[in-house]
């Protein structure tokens, strides 16, 4: 089977402690009952998943589980409590890590849309991993898909979400299907913390902005040809971040992006899609409609 081989650089997907800038964990003392009311402030425009641990908890419980996992939205959030027990003094000590993403989410079952306007033909191929490259071995939590375009196609969201991210002045013409930063990416973060990133496409051409919800079939950008092919070609990935306490003390260890394989929608045609075959994109009502409550789906409907 045919596949388009593209190493994704570890700036793409990250399970790395991110820079200590987005993150700050504080707590504050209830003199009266002797609690501590531990919160986080997330500066970065993007969900994040904590983790705290105590190397010293004495005379305290946590109404939570310990290490504590914790997913924290943009903004001030309320963490745990820490709650006093016992007539003797209380005493911690702790330490905290995070990741960009929602961890561990509850993937919903949801259709995907092709990321082209409806009606249009485009074919796809499977894309392999560095691992795949170096080491010659399958990477079983890598998945991701290229879309052959035509140069100035209107790039479209595959599902309901929100704008997280937007890289549109590093494209370059030279670029090459290897390493490379020279890269325009855009990310949308959907409702069950899975995550889209949509790879390749004109210098300032997106048509979002960071924090702008979009519906499947929203212009997002433009695609773009490079010298490398005869073409334009998107790349996109869905991914969640899965994270483990128990795997070791390490905490190196704890955190995996897992790729997920979606079910799209095509003309004739429902489930994963198959390497080197051409589909027809289908864009309508029912699948707009899908993530929508009732009342969400009759405002829609009833503007159109």
């Amino acid at each position: 089977m045919h596949r388009v081989l593209f190493i994704l650089c570890c700036f793409l997907f990250s399970a790395e402690i991110i820079a200590q800038s987005n993150i700050e964990v504080s707590y504050d003392f209830d003199q009266k009952t002797g609690d501590y009311k531990f919160t986080a402030i997330n500066t970065s425009p993007s969900y994040m998943t904590i983790v705290v641990e105590f190397n010293k908890l004495v005379g305290l419980t946590c109404n939570t589980s310990l290490p504590a996992v914790k997913v924290v939205p943009p903004g001030r959030h309320r963490l745990f409590e820490l709650e006093k027990s016992g007539s003797g003094n209380s005493d911690f000590n702790y330490k905290f890590y995070y990741w960009t993403g929602s961890a561990n989410p509850k993937i919903d079952d949801v259709l995907y849309t092709f990321p082209v306007s409806s009606g249009l033909q485009v074919e796809v191929r499977e894309v392999g991993s560095i691992k795949e490259l170096v080491k010659g071995e399958e990477d079983e939590d890598f998945y991701a898909l290229s879309f052959d375009l035509i140069d100035g196609d209107t790039i479209t969201a595959v599902r309901r979400g929100v704008v997280e991210q937007i890289e549109q002045g590093n494209q370059t013409d030279t670029l090459t299907y290897t390493f490379t930063r020279s890269r325009n990416f855009m990310t949308v973060r959907h409702e069950d913390g899975t995550v889209a990133r949509y790879m390749n496409f004109k210098n300032n051409s997106a048509q979002v902005e960071k924090g702008d919800e979009v519906l499947p079939g929203t212009a997002l950008a433009v695609a773009t040809q490079t010298s490398t092919v005869g073409h334009a070609r998107l790349l996109l990935d869905i991914t969640y971040l899965a994270i483990d306490t128990k795997v070791s003390r390490n905490y190196k260890d704890w955190a995996k992006v897992k790729s997920l394989i979606p079910k799209f929608v095509a003309e004739g045609f429902e489930g994963s899609l198959k390497s080197g075959e051409t589909y027809t994109s289908v864009i309508n009502d029912e699948l707009i409609t899908q993530e929508m409550s009732k009342r969400e789906k009759k405002k829609y409907l009833g503007s159109k």
